[in-house]
């Protein structure tokens, strides 16, 4: 066995600039020498390294099981064998809390080896994902992937390391290591599985073995000891700190490690540059592309976290509605209770009544957050900054993909969850008095209420009293009333409708699943059931907005409410890198038309209206938006072509995401691969329509901006639902 690189970098044995590596290399005895704080050869099981491991089920394996994982290997890397995980024994953690005395208040880079094979049999081989988490009370709160360091043996042995952190998350929780067979990561047989992939044959044999762990100890922990908000991060937790949950912990735990061998890093943002390159179809993303590029180009020469991740975020400036960055693991804070959207404050003495606010909208009285809030109460101050500057200071954490407009409603969703996240002290003016007047206030009238979130929900992960209601997410609604109640309605796959009058029907959805989806049948069926029946009056009450497919909903509500084939048709054109697209589109449309299917990623969504009931043509249509984007987005955008009346009443704009959304796989330190979209749109209405215009970025513009108002929500009502039935009554 010999050592070898596997990226152009400098080797331990190489005679100029050695590198920082503890563990030594013996090419003349192919074997590992560990000389580190703490190391283990993995040959037994040791008190000081307990592990625990579980089953594909979730169970645990019993003790005999996993000692009879530690197997004596001749070709054990160090030692005389090595730790073999994998097949039943899928996931694998080694607590690292013993060694706290030692190590917290410590910088320190953990390291190990891994190769796929069983002893004697390199063919049963599988990979391991191996990461480091900081729990509390049993939750993972952060966690770190182990990287490539670009080293390896001749005979398959590969080095993986967490790169420099800090041992105890903010000097308080100490990590535990996880290893789990990478095999079935992300197919049916993962319990964790997202969107999982079948035909994985799960083998009790495969094995992968671990061997040479190693905590080296670099020195000082890099981030202090301290109490912090996110308004004073950089001054109090310094270069390589951020705050947490009121704490400050490295940087490197919660945004995600950073590879810090150069090469690999270079290799890992080329890869991500280039998947960024060659997958946007967003026309307004290709013409700003060589600007992100560039700016991505920049992550190569950070090595420290806030850096290199900020770098990266910057696909932001694409403004792709389906996008989203690579990035490490989510962290996990408690939950507040609080629901927050855009309002307007018409009852504070002095407010711009027209201006965009975060209000509250709804909150879980069962939390300690939530209990503190009502409706109505409007937030105007965090960390002691008016909220306008205190989300300038907080790009780190607001990711607006799509038309920016929509900003006002998608970062008000998301301040709650920044609060608990950065432990923020947040002030919210209430209208306290016993007449519910929709006159403003006085000043005496108004009341301050303060939500101190690292008291109420950061002191919850470093006391170690976290529980599953704690961090269970308070379901949130984009309007201050909901006319069909329940769970179910908060879920992608909801649709439901009520009377709201003998002639005037509401249809409430979220997404527009197809109906492979899961939910997608029941979808289908509720909103059939939902405009079979002719009303004068509807209402498409789009709530979430998450998307989805074409089919079923365009046929089911074109079909109801055109007298006649849709006006336009939706060409979704992919990136056509130097093609010319007037060259290029009649060969996809021929491609489409004979086979209506996708056509090197081109497709059409086209109703002629043949067979469809056209029952509510003649029907006035009120449109109620919320925070739309893809498959929401296509549906408001094209049925607003119908020539019966139709207004679209809505806070922003729709997010203008006319295209599929691509998902990539995870690589080297992201838990996340990211997306992007790879078509843009064009509407037209024939092949010889001369409409060129991809619209894309650009969301489909209210025909009435309405926003929530602050005295509907003490009141009860719904401004926007009031808004739409006004007009849907008027003559």
């Amino acid at each position: 066995m010999r050592l070898r690189h596997t990226l152009l970098a400098c080797l331990s044995i190489s005679l100029v600039a050695p590198c920082a590596y503890a563990g030594k290399f013996d090419n003349a005895t192919g074997k590992f020498a560990l000389d580190s704080a703490y190391s283990s050869s993995l040959d037994a099981p040791s008190v000081d390294l307990p592990i625990t491991a579980y089953t594909l089920a979730g169970s645990a394996v019993s003790q005999e099981t996993l000692a009879s994982r530690f197997v004596k290997d001749a070709t054990a890397l160090e030692g005389k064998g090595a730790f073999f995980v994998g097949g039943a024994v899928y996931r694998v953690g080694m607590s690292l809390g013993s060694l706290s005395s030692k190590l917290t208040g410590r910088r320190v880079n953990v390291r190990l080896w891994q190769r796929p094979g069983a002893p004697g049999n390199p063919q049963l081989g599988t990979q391991a994902e191996v990461y480091i988490s900081w729990l509390s009370a049993g939750e993972e709160i952060a966690t770190v992937r182990f990287t490539p360091t670009g080293r390896g043996t001749d005979d398959g042995f590969r080095e993986l390391e967490t790169g420099p952190i800090d041992f105890a998350l903010a000097h308080v929780l100490a990590p535990t290591i996880f290893i789990r067979d990478l095999a079935v990561r992300n197919t049916t047989l993962d319990p964790g599985a997202v969107f999982p992939t079948s035909g994985v044959d799960a083998r009790d044999d495969t094995r992968v073995a671990i061997d040479a762990f190693e905590i080296q100890d670099l020195g000082a922990a890099a981030v202090p000891d301290a109490a912090c908000t996110l308004t004073n991060e950089d001054a109090v937790c310094g270069a390589s700190g951020v705050c947490f949950a009121g704490k400050c912990a490295d940087a490197a735990s919660v945004l995600g490690t950073v590879p810090q061998d150069a090469e690999v890093r270079k290799a890992y943002v080329d890869r991500v540059r280039f998947v960024t390159r060659t997958f946007s179809g967003g026309r307004y993303a290709l013409s700003h592309m060589a600007d992100v590029d560039a700016q991505m180009a920049t992550a190569t020469s950070f090595a420290d976290a806030k850096s290199f991740w900020k770098a990266l975020r910057s696909i932001e400036a694409l403004r792709d509605a389906h996008s989203s960055p690579v990035s490490g693991f989510p962290t996990t804070a408690p939950d507040l209770g609080i629901c927050l959207g855009a309002g307007a404050a018409d009852l504070l003495p002095g407010a711009d009544a027209t201006a965009a606010v975060p209000i509250v909208y709804q909150s879980d009285a069962k939390k300690a957050g939530g209990a503190l809030v009502q409706p109505g109460d409007v937030l105007t101050r965090v960390n002691g900054v008016p909220v306008a500057a205190f989300m300038d200071g907080a790009k780190r954490l607001f990711f607006q993909p799509g038309d920016p407009r929509s900003a006002a409603v998608y970062q008000s969703l998301l301040l709650p969850g920044i609060a608990a996240h950065t432990g923020a002290m947040l002030e919210f003016a209430r209208c306290d008095r016993a007449s519910h007047s929709t006159t403003p206030c006085t000043a005496n009238e108004v009341v301050i209420i303060k939500v101190d979130a690292a008291a109420l929900a950061g002191a919850k992960i470093w006391n170690g009293n976290l529980t599953t209601a704690d961090i269970t997410r308070t379901p949130c609604d984009s309007r201050f009333t909901r006319p069909i109640q329940g769970a179910q309605t908060y879920e992608y796959a909801f649709a439901g409708s009520v009377d709201l009058a003998a002639d005037t029907r509401l249809l409430m959805i979220n997404g527009v699943p197809a109906e492979v989806y899961e939910g997608g049948p029941e979808w289908k069926a509720a909103v059939q059931n939902a405009v079979s029946v002719p009303r004068a009056k509807f209402l498409l009450d789009e709530r979430e907005g998450n998307g989805g497919w074409s089919d079923p909903a365009f046929p089911l509500l074109f079909g109801s409410f055109f007298d006649g084939p849709v006006p336009v048709r939706a060409e979704l054109i992919p990136n056509l890198e130097s093609a010319q697209l007037e060259s290029s589109l009649g060969p996809m449309r021929t491609c489409w038309s004979a086979s209506s299917k996708e056509c090197a990623q081109y497709l059409q969504f086209v109703y002629d209206g043949t067979g469809f009931s056209k029952n509510n043509a003649a029907s006035k249509l009120a449109l109620l938006g919320g925070l739309d984007v893809s498959g929401n987005d296509y549906l408001t955008r094209m049925i607003k072509t119908r020539n019966g009346p139709t207004r679209l009443f809505s806070p922003v704009p729709t997010m203008g995401g006319y295209g599929s959304v691509m998902m990539f796989p995870t690589y080297m330190v992201a838990a996340s691969g990211g997306s992007l979209q790879i078509q843009d749109s064009i509407f037209t209405s024939a092949d010889k329509d001369p409409n060129r215009v991809f619209e894309s970025a650009v969301g489909v513009s209210p025909d009435e901006v309405v926003l929530e108002k602050q005295s509907d929500a003490i009141n009860g009502q719904d401004t926007l639902m009031n808004a739409a039935r006004a007009w849907l009554e008027a003559p």
